[in-house]
Protein backbone atom coordinates (compact mmCIF):
# COMPACT_ATOMS: atom_id res chain seq x y z
CA UNK A 1 0.00 0.00 0.00
CA UNK A 2 1.89 3.24 -1.32
CA UNK A 3 -0.73 5.20 0.94
CA UNK A 4 1.25 5.53 3.91
CA UNK A 5 4.63 6.54 2.25
CA UNK A 6 2.96 9.40 0.95
CA UNK A 7 1.61 10.63 4.14
CA UNK A 8 5.15 9.97 5.36
CA UNK A 9 6.57 12.15 2.74
CA UNK A 10 4.49 15.09 4.88
CA UNK A 11 6.47 13.95 7.96
CA UNK A 12 9.56 13.89 6.20
CA UNK A 13 8.86 17.56 4.91
CA UNK A 14 8.52 19.45 8.31
CA UNK A 15 11.33 21.38 7.28
CA UNK A 16 10.25 22.14 3.85
CA UNK A 17 8.99 25.41 4.16
CA UNK A 18 12.15 26.62 5.28
CA UNK A 19 13.94 25.09 3.21
CA UNK A 20 11.91 26.49 0.50
CA UNK A 21 12.26 30.00 1.63
CA UNK A 22 15.51 30.51 3.47
CA UNK A 23 18.01 31.80 0.92
CA UNK A 24 22.06 31.83 1.27
CA UNK A 25 21.51 35.09 3.22
CA UNK A 26 18.97 37.15 5.39
CA UNK A 27 19.84 40.22 3.08
CA UNK A 28 18.13 41.69 0.53
CA UNK A 29 19.06 43.99 -2.40
CA UNK A 30 17.53 46.86 -0.38
CA UNK A 31 21.24 46.84 1.93
CA UNK A 32 21.20 50.41 3.76
CA UNK A 33 24.79 51.97 4.04
CA UNK A 34 25.55 51.43 7.34
CA UNK A 35 28.90 49.27 7.69
CA UNK A 36 27.28 46.56 10.30
CA UNK A 37 24.69 45.93 7.65
CA UNK A 38 26.97 44.68 5.33
CA UNK A 39 29.50 43.35 7.76
CA UNK A 40 26.73 41.10 9.16
CA UNK A 41 26.16 40.00 6.10
CA UNK A 42 29.35 38.93 5.15
CA UNK A 43 29.59 37.18 7.82
CA UNK A 44 26.91 35.15 7.75
CA UNK A 45 27.93 34.08 4.44
CA UNK A 46 30.92 32.97 5.60
CA UNK A 47 29.64 30.87 8.06
CA UNK A 48 30.47 33.20 10.98
CA UNK A 49 27.06 32.88 12.67
CA UNK A 50 27.96 33.46 16.18
CA UNK A 51 30.26 36.46 14.82
CA UNK A 52 27.08 38.13 12.59
CA UNK A 53 24.56 38.13 15.27
CA UNK A 54 26.94 40.08 17.61
CA UNK A 55 27.56 42.62 15.15
CA UNK A 56 23.44 42.64 14.40
CA UNK A 57 22.66 43.07 18.25
CA UNK A 58 25.46 45.52 18.49
CA UNK A 59 23.74 47.43 15.58
CA UNK A 60 20.26 46.98 16.94
CA UNK A 61 21.47 48.58 20.46
CA UNK A 62 23.15 51.64 18.85
CA UNK A 63 19.87 52.11 16.28
CA UNK A 64 17.83 52.28 19.04
CA UNK A 65 20.05 54.51 20.60
CA UNK A 66 20.01 56.90 17.51
CA UNK A 67 16.49 56.72 17.13
CA UNK A 68 16.95 55.30 13.40
CA UNK A 69 13.88 53.30 12.60
CA UNK A 70 14.93 52.57 9.19
CA UNK A 71 18.28 50.96 10.34
CA UNK A 72 16.25 49.15 13.21
CA UNK A 73 14.08 47.80 11.33
CA UNK A 74 16.94 46.81 8.47
CA UNK A 75 18.79 45.19 11.52
CA UNK A 76 16.08 43.39 13.06
CA UNK A 77 14.79 42.08 10.22
CA UNK A 78 17.95 40.81 9.80
CA UNK A 79 18.08 39.20 13.18
CA UNK A 80 14.88 37.60 12.67
CA UNK A 81 15.61 36.12 9.24
CA UNK A 82 19.18 34.46 10.93
CA UNK A 83 17.03 32.52 13.56
CA UNK A 84 14.54 31.28 11.02
CA UNK A 85 17.85 30.04 8.48
CA UNK A 86 19.07 28.64 11.56
CA UNK A 87 15.62 27.03 12.56
CA UNK A 88 14.88 28.85 15.49
CA UNK A 89 11.72 29.98 14.62
CA UNK A 90 10.50 30.85 17.95
CA UNK A 91 13.24 32.85 18.73
CA UNK A 92 12.78 35.10 15.72
CA UNK A 93 9.45 36.13 15.91
CA UNK A 94 9.61 39.09 18.15
CA UNK A 95 12.80 40.65 15.92
CA UNK A 96 10.76 40.14 12.43
CA UNK A 97 7.26 41.65 14.80
CA UNK A 98 8.97 44.44 15.31
CA UNK A 99 10.51 45.02 12.10
CA UNK A 100 7.46 44.52 10.41
CA UNK A 101 5.60 47.08 13.01
CA UNK A 102 8.37 49.82 11.85
CA UNK A 103 8.25 49.05 8.37
CA UNK A 104 4.36 49.68 8.65
CA UNK A 105 4.47 53.04 10.45
CA UNK A 106 7.23 54.10 7.81
CA UNK A 107 5.58 52.69 4.94
CA UNK A 108 8.69 51.11 4.31
CA UNK A 109 7.74 48.91 1.45
CA UNK A 110 11.39 48.13 0.18
CA UNK A 111 11.87 46.29 3.42
CA UNK A 112 8.59 44.85 4.58
CA UNK A 113 8.33 42.30 1.85
CA UNK A 114 11.51 41.11 3.02
CA UNK A 115 10.11 40.97 6.36
CA UNK A 116 6.86 39.82 5.69
CA UNK A 117 8.47 36.69 3.47
CA UNK A 118 11.15 35.66 6.56
CA UNK A 119 7.97 36.41 9.10
CA UNK A 120 5.69 34.07 7.26
CA UNK A 121 8.13 31.38 7.55
CA UNK A 122 8.37 31.91 11.55
CA UNK A 123 4.71 31.67 11.58
CA UNK A 124 4.73 28.39 9.88
CA UNK A 125 7.02 27.07 11.70
CA UNK A 126 5.58 27.95 15.42
CA UNK A 127 2.15 26.45 14.02
CA UNK A 128 0.25 29.43 13.21
CA UNK A 129 -0.85 28.32 9.73
CA UNK A 130 -3.45 30.82 9.45
CA UNK A 131 -1.30 33.62 9.99
CA UNK A 132 1.28 32.56 7.81
CA UNK A 133 -1.57 32.26 4.61
CA UNK A 134 -2.95 35.63 5.50
CA UNK A 135 1.27 36.58 5.67
CA UNK A 136 2.24 35.16 2.24
CA UNK A 137 -1.10 36.22 0.87
CA UNK A 138 -0.46 39.80 1.60
CA UNK A 139 3.18 39.67 0.26
CA UNK A 140 2.29 38.31 -2.73
CA UNK A 141 -0.96 41.49 -3.48
CA UNK A 142 1.63 43.94 -2.20
CA UNK A 143 4.45 42.62 -4.48
CA UNK A 144 2.49 42.91 -7.38
CA UNK A 145 1.28 46.22 -6.46
CA UNK A 146 4.74 47.67 -6.56
CA UNK A 147 5.74 45.67 -9.50
CA UNK A 148 8.11 43.40 -7.52
CA UNK A 149 8.94 40.06 -9.02
CA UNK A 150 11.09 38.53 -6.62
CA UNK A 151 8.92 39.19 -3.78
CA UNK A 152 5.84 37.82 -5.77
CA UNK A 153 8.10 34.54 -6.25
CA UNK A 154 9.04 33.55 -2.53
CA UNK A 155 5.22 34.57 -1.86
CA UNK A 156 3.96 31.81 -4.38
CA UNK A 157 6.75 29.31 -3.14
CA UNK A 158 5.35 30.11 0.68
CA UNK A 159 1.64 29.83 -0.90
CA UNK A 160 2.49 26.43 -2.79
CA UNK A 161 3.80 24.96 1.00
CA UNK A 162 0.27 26.09 1.90
CA UNK A 163 -1.54 24.55 -0.26
CA UNK A 164 0.29 21.41 -0.97
CA UNK A 165 -0.16 21.33 2.89
CA UNK A 166 -3.92 21.60 2.21
CA UNK A 167 -4.05 18.87 -0.16
CA UNK A 168 -4.39 21.42 -3.54
CA UNK A 169 -1.58 19.53 -5.58
CA UNK A 170 -2.33 21.02 -8.95
CA UNK A 171 -2.85 24.43 -7.40
CA UNK A 172 0.59 23.90 -5.48
CA UNK A 173 1.99 22.60 -8.44
CA UNK A 174 1.29 25.75 -10.50
CA UNK A 175 2.22 27.93 -7.75
CA UNK A 176 6.10 26.48 -7.99
CA UNK A 177 6.12 26.34 -11.38
CA UNK A 178 5.63 30.13 -11.41
CA UNK A 179 7.86 31.02 -9.02
CA UNK A 180 10.51 29.09 -10.59
CA UNK A 181 9.95 31.02 -13.90
CA UNK A 182 9.39 34.50 -11.96
CA UNK A 183 13.22 33.69 -10.02
CA UNK A 184 14.50 32.60 -13.22
CA UNK A 185 13.60 35.88 -15.17
CA UNK A 186 14.54 37.76 -12.77
CA UNK A 187 18.36 36.07 -12.44
CA UNK A 188 18.00 34.82 -9.04
CA UNK A 189 19.09 31.43 -9.51
CA UNK A 190 18.78 30.44 -5.52
CA UNK A 191 15.42 31.29 -5.80
CA UNK A 192 14.82 29.14 -8.39
CA UNK A 193 15.79 26.21 -7.04
CA UNK A 194 14.09 26.49 -3.62
CA UNK A 195 11.07 26.66 -6.16
CA UNK A 196 11.42 23.58 -7.88
CA UNK A 197 12.60 21.47 -4.42
CA UNK A 198 9.05 22.87 -3.79
CA UNK A 199 8.15 21.44 -7.01
CA UNK A 200 9.44 17.86 -6.56
CA UNK A 201 7.78 17.34 -3.55
CA UNK A 202 4.70 17.99 -5.22
CA UNK A 203 5.38 15.99 -8.58
CA UNK A 204 6.17 12.98 -5.75
CA UNK A 205 2.79 13.50 -4.09
CA UNK A 206 0.74 13.53 -7.17
CA UNK A 207 2.76 10.24 -8.66
CA UNK A 208 4.35 11.73 -11.19
CA UNK A 209 7.71 9.74 -9.34
CA UNK A 210 9.94 10.03 -12.88
CA UNK A 211 9.69 13.26 -13.22
CA UNK A 212 9.63 14.17 -9.15
CA UNK A 213 13.02 12.52 -9.26
CA UNK A 214 14.76 14.12 -11.85
CA UNK A 215 13.53 17.71 -10.50
CA UNK A 216 15.27 17.09 -7.14
CA UNK A 217 17.85 15.21 -8.50
CA UNK A 218 18.85 18.52 -10.75
CA UNK A 219 18.30 20.53 -7.55
CA UNK A 220 20.76 18.83 -5.63
CA UNK A 221 23.49 19.01 -8.01
CA UNK A 222 22.96 22.49 -9.07
CA UNK A 223 22.67 23.43 -4.73
CA UNK A 224 25.91 21.72 -4.21
CA UNK A 225 28.14 23.28 -6.98
CA UNK A 226 26.76 26.72 -5.75
CA UNK A 227 27.46 25.90 -2.31
CA UNK A 228 23.98 26.23 -1.30
CA UNK A 229 24.67 22.97 1.32
CA UNK A 230 21.28 22.94 2.96
CA UNK A 231 18.68 23.05 -0.36
CA UNK A 232 21.12 20.59 -1.68
CA UNK A 233 21.10 18.74 1.18
CA UNK A 234 17.52 18.76 1.72
CA UNK A 235 16.70 17.80 -1.88
CA UNK A 236 19.12 14.71 -1.22
CA UNK A 237 16.89 13.91 1.55
CA UNK A 238 13.23 13.76 -0.28
CA UNK A 239 15.10 12.21 -3.61
CA UNK A 240 16.12 9.15 -0.84
CA UNK A 241 12.97 8.93 0.19
CA UNK A 242 11.24 8.79 -2.67
CA UNK A 243 13.47 6.24 -3.72
CA UNK A 244 12.65 4.46 -0.28
CA UNK A 245 8.92 4.59 -1.13
CA UNK A 246 9.37 3.08 -4.48
CA UNK A 247 10.81 0.01 -2.89
CA UNK A 248 14.96 0.57 -3.92
CA UNK A 249 16.64 1.12 -0.35
CA UNK A 250 20.38 0.46 -0.91
CA UNK A 251 19.89 3.57 -3.87
CA UNK A 252 17.62 5.48 -0.78
CA UNK A 253 20.96 5.01 1.95
CA UNK A 254 23.09 6.78 -0.42
CA UNK A 255 21.38 9.81 -0.72
CA UNK A 256 20.23 10.05 2.68
CA UNK A 257 23.65 9.69 3.99
CA UNK A 258 24.58 12.18 1.20
CA UNK A 259 21.88 14.44 2.60
CA UNK A 260 23.12 14.04 6.51
CA UNK A 261 26.45 15.05 5.75
CA UNK A 262 25.36 18.02 3.37
CA UNK A 263 23.03 19.32 6.39
CA UNK A 264 25.41 18.88 9.22
CA UNK A 265 27.80 20.96 6.82
CA UNK A 266 25.41 23.78 6.74
CA UNK A 267 23.69 26.34 9.22
CA UNK A 268 20.77 24.90 10.28
CA UNK A 269 20.94 23.58 13.61
CA UNK A 270 19.21 19.89 13.72
CA UNK A 271 17.83 19.98 9.66
CA UNK A 272 20.11 16.72 9.32
CA UNK A 273 18.22 14.61 11.80
CA UNK A 274 15.61 14.34 8.70
CA UNK A 275 17.30 12.51 6.32
CA UNK A 276 19.58 10.29 9.75
CA UNK A 277 16.28 8.58 10.99
CA UNK A 278 14.83 7.84 6.98
CA UNK A 279 18.64 6.63 6.92
CA UNK A 280 17.67 4.35 9.93
CA UNK A 281 14.51 2.72 8.18
CA UNK A 282 16.63 2.21 4.86
CA UNK A 283 18.74 0.21 7.17
CA UNK A 284 15.69 -1.28 8.81
CA UNK A 285 14.32 -2.16 5.52
CA UNK A 286 17.48 -4.16 4.67
CA UNK A 287 17.11 -6.02 8.07
CA UNK A 288 19.74 -4.53 10.09
CA UNK A 289 16.84 -3.53 12.45
CA UNK A 290 19.13 -3.61 15.91
CA UNK A 291 21.11 -0.72 14.54
CA UNK A 292 18.23 0.72 13.21
CA UNK A 293 16.64 1.54 16.23
CA UNK A 294 19.94 2.26 18.02
CA UNK A 295 20.46 5.09 15.60
CA UNK A 296 17.08 6.76 16.28
CA UNK A 297 17.46 6.11 19.99
CA UNK A 298 20.41 8.53 19.46
CA UNK A 299 18.48 10.69 17.60
CA UNK A 300 16.01 11.01 20.00
CA UNK A 301 18.38 12.70 22.37
CA UNK A 302 19.33 14.86 20.19
CA UNK A 303 16.04 16.17 19.52
CA UNK A 304 14.43 16.14 23.17
CA UNK A 305 17.46 17.64 24.36
CA UNK A 306 17.12 20.89 21.69
CA UNK A 307 13.35 20.68 22.22
CA UNK A 308 12.51 20.33 18.77
CA UNK A 309 8.79 19.06 18.48
CA UNK A 310 8.34 18.74 15.48
CA UNK A 311 11.58 16.60 15.08
CA UNK A 312 10.37 14.72 17.99
CA UNK A 313 7.47 13.57 16.38
CA UNK A 314 9.06 12.22 13.19
CA UNK A 315 11.55 10.51 15.28
CA UNK A 316 9.12 8.76 16.96
CA UNK A 317 6.80 7.58 13.74
CA UNK A 318 10.09 6.56 12.78
CA UNK A 319 10.89 4.74 15.27
CA UNK A 320 7.75 3.00 15.14
CA UNK A 321 7.88 1.94 11.63
CA UNK A 322 11.35 0.72 12.67
CA UNK A 323 10.12 -1.33 15.43
CA UNK A 324 7.41 -2.68 12.89
CA UNK A 325 9.75 -4.38 10.63
CA UNK A 326 11.67 -5.85 13.59
CA UNK A 327 9.00 -8.00 14.46
CA UNK A 328 8.08 -6.09 17.51
CA UNK A 329 4.26 -4.62 17.01
CA UNK A 330 3.64 -4.52 20.61
CA UNK A 331 6.84 -2.29 20.87
CA UNK A 332 5.29 -0.70 17.75
CA UNK A 333 2.56 0.14 19.50
CA UNK A 334 3.49 1.53 22.48
CA UNK A 335 5.91 4.17 20.52
CA UNK A 336 2.44 5.02 18.75
CA UNK A 337 0.56 5.74 21.77
CA UNK A 338 3.31 7.92 22.89
CA UNK A 339 2.93 9.93 19.42
CA UNK A 340 -0.32 10.33 19.54
CA UNK A 341 -0.34 12.09 22.58
CA UNK A 342 2.57 14.24 21.65
CA UNK A 343 1.28 18.14 22.81
CA UNK A 344 2.52 18.97 19.56
CA UNK A 345 1.02 16.51 17.15
CA UNK A 346 0.19 17.90 13.60
CA UNK A 347 -2.76 16.10 11.62
CA UNK A 348 -0.58 15.16 9.53
CA UNK A 349 1.46 13.08 11.79
CA UNK A 350 -1.83 12.05 13.87
CA UNK A 351 -2.80 10.69 10.31
CA UNK A 352 0.29 8.62 9.41
CA UNK A 353 0.34 7.58 13.19
CA UNK A 354 -3.40 6.09 12.79
CA UNK A 355 -2.55 4.71 9.37
CA UNK A 356 0.32 2.90 10.33
CA UNK A 357 -0.98 1.70 13.60
CA UNK A 358 -4.28 0.35 12.24
CA UNK A 359 -1.87 -1.69 9.42
CA UNK A 360 -0.02 -3.09 13.32
CA UNK A 361 -3.18 -4.14 14.08
CA UNK A 362 -3.93 -5.72 11.08
CA UNK A 363 -1.10 -7.32 10.66
CA UNK A 364 -1.19 -8.76 14.64
CA UNK A 365 -5.04 -10.36 13.51
CA UNK A 366 -6.89 -7.80 15.17
CA UNK A 367 -8.81 -6.32 12.47
CA UNK A 368 -11.76 -5.45 14.01
CA UNK A 369 -9.96 -3.54 16.69
CA UNK A 370 -8.47 -1.45 14.01
CA UNK A 371 -11.70 -0.77 12.24
CA UNK A 372 -13.26 0.43 15.43
CA UNK A 373 -9.94 2.82 16.06
CA UNK A 374 -10.49 4.34 13.00
CA UNK A 375 -14.37 4.39 13.01
CA UNK A 376 -13.99 5.94 16.55
CA UNK A 377 -11.90 8.83 14.92
CA UNK A 378 -14.65 9.00 12.36
CA UNK A 379 -15.83 13.07 13.48
CA UNK A 380 -12.02 13.49 13.52
CA UNK A 381 -11.32 12.68 10.15
CA UNK A 382 -14.61 14.26 8.51
CA UNK A 383 -13.55 17.58 9.99
CA UNK A 384 -9.88 17.43 8.51
CA UNK A 385 -9.05 20.00 6.03
CA UNK A 386 -6.80 18.31 3.99
CA UNK A 387 -8.74 15.56 1.49
CA UNK A 388 -6.01 13.24 1.08
CA UNK A 389 -5.74 13.27 4.85
CA UNK A 390 -9.11 12.42 5.33
CA UNK A 391 -9.04 10.09 2.05
CA UNK A 392 -6.04 7.99 3.50
CA UNK A 393 -7.79 7.06 6.39
CA UNK A 394 -10.92 5.95 4.81
CA UNK A 395 -8.94 3.78 2.64
CA UNK A 396 -7.14 2.89 5.67
CA UNK A 397 -10.96 1.66 7.55
CA UNK A 398 -11.90 0.18 4.20
CA UNK A 399 -8.85 -2.10 4.20
CA UNK A 400 -9.22 -3.33 7.76
CA UNK A 401 -13.17 -4.34 7.23
CA UNK A 402 -12.01 -6.29 4.14
CA UNK A 403 -9.40 -7.63 6.75
CA UNK A 404 -12.04 -8.46 9.48
CA UNK A 405 -14.42 -10.32 6.88
CA UNK A 406 -17.13 -7.42 6.98
CA UNK A 407 -18.78 -6.14 4.16
CA UNK A 408 -17.92 -2.80 2.68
Amino acid sequence: MRGSPAIRRGLRLCGLLVATLVASSPAAADTPGDPRVAAADSLWLAGETAAAITVLDEGIDAARAAADPLLLGNLLRRRGAIEVALGRSGAALAPLQEARALALAGNDGGNLRPVRRWYGVALGQTGQAEAARREFAILLDESVAAGDVTHQAWARIGLGYWAWNDGRLEEARHLYRTAAAQHRAADNADGELFALNGLGTVLDNLGSYGEAAAVLARVAELAASRGQLYIAGIARNNLGSLLLDLGEPDRAGDHLREAESLLRRSQSEATWVIPAKGLALAEATLGRTSYARDRLGELWDVVHGLGRSDLEVAVLHTTAEVERLAGRPFRAREVLAELLAHPDLTPAAAVAALDLLARILVESGQAAAAADLLAERAPWTTALENPLHRARLEVARSAALVAAGDTL
